[in-house]
């Protein structure tokens, strides 16, 4: 610092240095001397009504120092020096905005180092405007603007009220798809807040993961359980953990055959299945193949859209119109917007509904109330030819090797918690229907037997309704380790030889739950 000031002194300036460095040094070092601890001006922090102001000198004091340090022997010259100073931004009043050293109590500040103008800093026009614009809002008289400011502040901004209105004026597409791409980089959630979010899913859906809990029912193809293929069948009995997940959310209640059912029935009553129907119509139609879309789309529009539709939904006139634009390039997808509609309509409205109603609480009731059942297999053998108009029978028999033996294979349902005879109920499902197979036995007449068999949603069988059930209850969760033939004859034959029916039955069950 000294060898510069020194450089100063002969008159010899560096190329990057400002014409008005040598004067700006000469003040700095003032400045320096007048900030020395032991024999500079003192600085205090003086106490005010309920406020301190802490680092600033008086003038009197600053003059006083001049006088005593500078060979100055008249008053009034160094209290222009203390002016100079301050016009120059070394010192600044505490109390008012004036560039001026009164010879008073008044109290005074050095300016920061950063601000000299040995550093060649220039305010730029928004800090200034800032600072007027701060002394504008203190509404007191004593920082009110002079002329020459408000011309400033004014002159300033017109610059800015001309941008906003370049931005009226041209377009800014260039500019917004810069933005845009950088958007697209940016994060818009936090981290904490995006692993609460998955932690939270994962805790929601922890019961119906496969690595932490058992599915029920058990996956077919690693074990004997047929339940999973034949449960959608019915409507009586859904899992309770199935049942629960349907409260999740919409998208949960749609994705289960079962879910959709329950929930249609529900509509039904509700006198909006239009909803659902429209919703499941679009599902369909983007799995469609390309040639059938049009005439698939052009059925979904006369269907529910048009103004003659048998099944009128709810859409406004932007999404028809959207619509019926789309219908003239048909695609997969030219009824997403109708079809979000009514998602957040069934949303809003129906599923909070169905969550509510009776039906579903009874469904998440229906393990206290559900009947064991137990299906047991049994294999009934008939000696002779069969002749019967019936296809599936037709099947069945077509797939047995043995032309003069036909096996067929009854699934009789047996509720362990009834007293009376179970195959006396038929219909836990869906309604059996009675089929008449006319059974040719060598050396004796034909023989009638009426047989309640379902062959409808349910694919369940039941025995012949004449016969009682020589069998005993197995276990639906494994195997039975023995089986045992039960013999009856089939009444009625004509050469008096009644032919034997065998059965075939259960013994002993591994898990041991029945006896």
């Amino acid at each position: 610092m000294d060898d510069r000031a020194d450089s100063d002194h002969d008159g010899v300036l560096s190329d990057d240095q400002p014409p008005h460095a040598t004067v700006c040094k000469k003040m700095e070092k003032l400045i320096h001397q007048m900030q020395d601890e032991k024999g500079g001006v003192p600085i205090r922090t003086v106490k005010s009504f309920m406020s301190k102001i802490p680092s600033v000198f008086t003038g009197s004091d600053l003059v006083d120092w001049i006088m005593s340090n500078i060979s100055i022997e008249e008053r009034g010259a160094a209290v222009h020096l203390a002016s100079l100073l301050a016009a120059y931004g070394y010192i600044f009043s505490i109390t008012d905005h004036h560039l001026m050293v009164k010879d008073d109590a008044s109290y005074y500040r050095f300016q920061t180092p950063f601000f000299w103008l040995s550093n060649n800093w220039e305010p730029e026009n928004v800090d200034y405007a800032v600072y007027l614009c701060k002394r504008t809002m203190q509404n007191k008289s004593r920082l009110e603007l002079d002329d020459y400011e408000a011309l400033r502040i004014a002159t300033i901004a017109q610059p800015a009220s001309k941008e906003d209105a370049d931005w009226l004026k041209y377009p800014w597409s260039n500019f917004q798809v810069k933005e845009l791409r950088e958007k697209l980089h940016r994060r818009r959630m936090k981290t904490s807040q995006a692993s609460e979010s998955f932690i939270q899913r994962c805790e929601h859906y922890a019961e119906y993961d496969a690595f932490i809990w058992a599915p029920e029912p058990s996956n077919p193809w690693i074990s004997d359980d047929m339940t999973l293929w034949d449960q959608d069948k019915s409507l009586h009995y859904v899992p309770p953990r199935r049942v629960k997940r349907w409260a999740f959310s919409l998208s949960e209640l749609l994705a289960d055959p079962l879910g959709r059912r329950h929930f249609a029935r529900f509509l039904e009553k509700e006198i909006s299945a239009e909803n659902l129907g429209f919703w499941l119509a679009c599902e369909q139609l983007k799995a469609t193949p390309i040639r059938n879309v049009p005439s698939k789309a052009q059925e979904i529009f006369n269907e529910y859209l048009s103004d003659s539709a048998t099944s009128p939904i709810n859409v406004d006139c932007k999404t028809r119109e959207e619509v019926e634009l789309n219908l003239k390039n048909p695609g997969r997808y030219m009824f997403d917007a109708a079809q979000d509609h009514i998602f957040q309509l069934m949303k809003s409205d129906s599923y909070r509904r169905f969550i509510r109603c009776d039906q579903y609480k009874e469904l998440l009731k229906a393990p206290a109330n559900k009947q064991k059942s137990i299906f047991v297999t049994t294999k009934l053998r008939f000696c002779g030819s069969v002749e019967s108009s019936d296809c599936h029978l037709r099947s069945i028999l077509a797939m047995s090797k043995l032309p003069a033996v036909f096996c067929f294979v009854f699934l009789a349902l047996i509720s362990s918690n009834k007293s009376s005879n179970p195959f006396d109920k038929y219909g836990v499902y869906c309604k059996p229907e009675t089929y008449t197979q006319r059974v040719t036995k060598s050396g004796c007449g034909s023989q009638t037997v009426r047989v309640k068999a379902c062959l409808g949603t349910c694919a369940s069988y039941a025995l012949p309704q004449d016969r009682p059930p020589y069998f005993k209850k197995v276990c639906e969760c494994c195997k039975p380790k023995e089986t045992r033939l039960k013999a009856f004859s089939l009444p009625g034959c004509q050469s008096g030889v009644s032919p034997l029916v065998q059965i075939e039955t259960a013994v002993h069950c591994k898990c041991q739950m029945c006896t």
